[in-house]
């Protein structure tokens, strides 16, 4: 990725996205190194000045890390459930804001898979976190101890 570090942003676009399709075609859509390749066109979209293009990958990395963790937990693979839930959760806060409703509704997934390994605490955390976004998002006032 030389084109990159040298700024040369609208010859690496057209790699990437040849690597990322040959990534997508060769290993699916919901695996690791497609959603690395998909961050790289991000930055790539960001040194362009492409904005929108930038926000839309981001989710679609988002909507991609979701279904990698959802994938993980139902084979038995909490810890990677997990990894990958945590990372939904910061690129959902990173694009649609800390208060959106997709960021509560994937605390509450990162919250289950807590639960489900016995780390209660910090599901009663992200639980609350959930809880404060849907507050704000319906103009509720409800106390939570």
């Amino acid at each position: 990725m030389g084109y990159i570090a040298k700024g040369s942003y609208e010859i690496a676009a057209p790699l990437c996205k040849t690597t990322l399709q040959d990534l997508q075609d060769k290993y699916g859509p919901e695996h690791p190194d497609v959603v690395a390749m998909m961050d790289i066109i991000t930055i790539v979209y960001r040194g362009m000045q492409k904005y929108k293009d930038a926000a839309k990958m981001q989710l679609e990395i988002a909507l991609t890390l979701n279904t990698l963790s959802a994938l993980y937990g139902k084979t038995g693979k909490v810890e990677e459930a997990e990894k990958f839930c945590r990372k939904a959760v910061e690129f959902r806060k990173r694009v649609l804001g800390k208060t959106h409703a997709d960021v509560g509704k994937q605390l509450c997934n990162l919250a289950a898979i807590c639960c489900h390994r016995k780390q209660c605490n910090e599901a009663v955390d992200y639980y609350k976190e959930a809880l404060e976004i849907f507050q704000i998002l319906l103009g509720l006032k409800i106390l939570i101890q």
